[in-house]
């Protein structure tokens, strides 16, 4: 195995940034490119990482790893860039990718916890994306596009009693604070009460998380209350 292609990270979406590189391919022919990203990823401890972009010599989309790209020139600046990785690691930071990325990297288990009871029915409905929308803007995440970002993202999530357990236990032992926990519970309370009837998995879902994050269960539109 090419020891410049691997281990990858995982790849970030990165598109339309028009690169010229120098690039060497593993039989150690050096040839010149003008590139447009696609995707890239990058270990900034290892120097680790690659390249997708379309070629305009080859007329596809072609793989370059970062320890292949001898130089790299950024076509709309004209800026010689000493170190490609770092250079698409800020580019990227800006997006509302990049923002929702650091978000999650604080708050996943929180918005997996809420996403969990959302779709604890099988749906997420309109009501229960704006109750996770306004928990995330509590947390700093207020930009539209960034918000509109997060719920693309966890359109593409998937829940299971496993990863729902363990989520709640990541908010307990992460120990945000007495009121991260209770602004988390109003969420999750707002959820459950939004226009139905809870779910059988929902009322299992809130006595468990009850008892680990220490909170009271909600007055539930049910005609049975639960035990």
């Amino acid at each position: 195995e090419d020891e410049a292609y691997g281990p990858m990270p995982p790849s970030k979406t990165l598109k339309g940034i028009r690169l010229h590189i120098r690039f060497r391919d593993r039989n150690g022919v050096v040839t010149e490119r003008d590139v447009v990203t696609n995707w890239y990823s990058h270990d900034p401890a290892t120097g680790n990482g690659g390249l997708n972009a379309f070629c305009q010599l080859r007329q596809g989309m072609r793989p370059f790893a970062l320890k292949r790209i001898q130089q790299a020139i950024d076509v709309e600046t004209g800026e010689i860039i000493p170190d490609l990785g770092t250079y698409l690691d800020a580019i990227y930071e800006a997006t509302p990718q990049g923002a929702v990325d650091r978000f999650l990297k604080v708050h996943s288990a929180g918005v997996f916890v809420l996403f969990s009871f959302a779709k604890a029915d099988g749906a997420v409905r309109v009501k229960e994306r704006a109750v996770i929308a306004n928990w995330a803007q509590e947390q700093g995440l207020e930009d539209a596009q960034h918000l509109e970002e997060l719920e693309k993202q966890v359109k593409g999530w998937y829940s299971t009693n496993y990863a729902f357990w363990d989520a709640v236990k990541t908010v307990v032992k992460e120990g945000k604070g007495d009121q991260y926990t209770a602004n988390l519970w109003a969420a999750v309370t707002a959820i459950v009460q939004s226009d139905k009837t809870p779910s059988e998995q929902e009322i299992e879902y809130l006595r468990y998380a009850s008892e680990r994050l220490n909170q009271p269960m909600p007055p539930l539109k049910t005609t049975k209350a639960p035990s």
